[in-house]
């Protein structure tokens, strides 16, 4: 791959660290961001290819720090992913997903191969639609994200979830809820979601 920037936003040394060694040793570039508040800036700042937010930090959540990267003009192109080792699971990944616009959604601990892997493939896709885009100014539509309403956090806690889809939310959650139980995943580390407001 070329010499991308890629912006890691994380508050844990270690976590860090197990991020940034295989990258810089694959050849991108590293950036990092302790919080939040700081991630959002350095973004803006240095424009990276692709971002990296743990999901738990200190002054904004990350679920939150990703939904507004991607409602930006670069943002919308530019691969956000989420890694965590709280959040476990197809309901939270079907969160950050759907609800928070992420590109991929990583649970550490993960393994150097998944996260180069993961990180390749999100770059690849990416750097064809912006060719695309170049080529056919009408293929940028292609690679916007659909369009989040802002929200704003209470009392420090996660964000709660916003509309899903155009279809009902309410159902989208039921259908979640389900496959949630089925899947025995921990409901103490749930996000909220609408009913919980």
């Amino acid at each position: 791959m070329a010499n991308y920037t890629i912006l890691i936003i994380d508050y844990e040394p270690r976590s860090i660290e197990r991020l940034r060694i295989p990258l810089e040793r694959a050849g991108y570039t590293i950036e990092v961001a302790k919080d939040g508040t700081a991630g959002i800036q350095k973004f803006h700042e240095i424009k990276p290819a692709a971002v990296i937010i743990e999901a738990m930090l200190p002054k904004r959540h990350g679920f939150e720090v990703c939904q507004e990267l991607k409602q930006t003009p670069h943002g919308a192109r530019c691969p956000v992913m989420i890694a965590t080792s709280v959040y476990r699971g197809r309901r939270y990944r079907h969160q950050a997903m759907h609800l928070y616009a992420c590109d991929a959604y990583l649970e550490k601990p993960l393994t150097d191969d998944d996260l180069l892997s993961t990180t390749e493939a999100a770059l690849r896709h990416y750097s064809e639609a912006r060719e695309a885009a170049v080529e056919d100014p009408a293929a940028t539509m292609q690679v916007d994200t659909p369009q989040l309403k802002p929200e704003t956090p209470s009392n420090g806690q996660p964000l709660p979830a916003t509309q899903a889809s155009a279809n009902d939310p309410d159902e989208d959650f039921e259908i979640i809820d389900r496959l949630d139980s089925l899947l025995s995943d921990d409901p103490s580390k749930s996000l909220p979601n609408r009913n919980d407001e």
